[in-house]
């Protein structure tokens, strides 16, 4: 089944989630472009803003299958979250975030995933989302277990960047695990 992706605006406590568009590629180009941003990633920092053009296209532009919603506190972007790979006719997304060093600790990747995970079951009707990580990449694996996230295991040598072999670890959370969760306790923010 293929579906018009609808890219939402959605408030949380602290944040806005919006979408991206061509007017926010200086702030991408900023952004990854940062080493920080690109440690685990085997994209390299962006130099320029004609590769923060490309970026765009290729990685953050709605399509039918990704949305990529950008994290907005008090008027400034500081990071982003999205989803892609879907699949609606298996009910699955993959997710993908990033957020300036600067912001990190303070909860506010948690309350937009959290946001973004909610969206995707209460509103697009997927059953799966996935994500995955390197296993270097602790601050991801503990935002993806606050999130409700199962680790399901290690894909060994998965990718080559940055001239080596890299880990992935396999995470993901069903729509039954997320209904359970937010019956047995109630949602916080960090």
């Amino acid at each position: 089944m293929n579906r018009a992706i609808v890219v939402p605006r959605i408030q949380t406590p602290r944040l806005t989630l919006r979408g991206l568009g061509e007017d926010d590629i200086p702030f991408l180009f900023e952004h990854f472009g940062k080493n920080e941003i690109n440690e685990y990633s085997s994209d390299d920092n962006v130099k320029s803003l004609e590769e923060a053009k490309e970026l765009y296209v290729k990685y953050i532009a709605p399509t039918a299958n990704r949305f990529r919603l950008g994290l907005v506190l008090e008027g400034e972007l500081i990071g982003t979250v999205g989803f892609y790979g879907i699949e609606y006719g298996d009910g699955r997304a993959i997710v993908g975030a990033d957020l300036m060093k600067e912001y990190g600790g303070r909860g506010f990747m948690t309350e937009a995933l959290q946001t973004l995970v909610d969206y995707g079951f209460e509103h697009m009707k997927l059953n799966r989302i996935e994500a995955t990580s390197d296993p270097g990449n602790l601050r991801s694996i503990r935002l993806m277990e606050r999130c409700g996230f199962r680790r399901e295991g290690l894909l060994r040598q998965r990718s080559y960047y940055k001239a080596s072999f890299h880990d992935d670890v396999m995470y993901a959370i069903l729509k039954e695990d997320w209904r359970a969760t937010r019956k047995s306790k109630p949602r916080q923010q960090k």
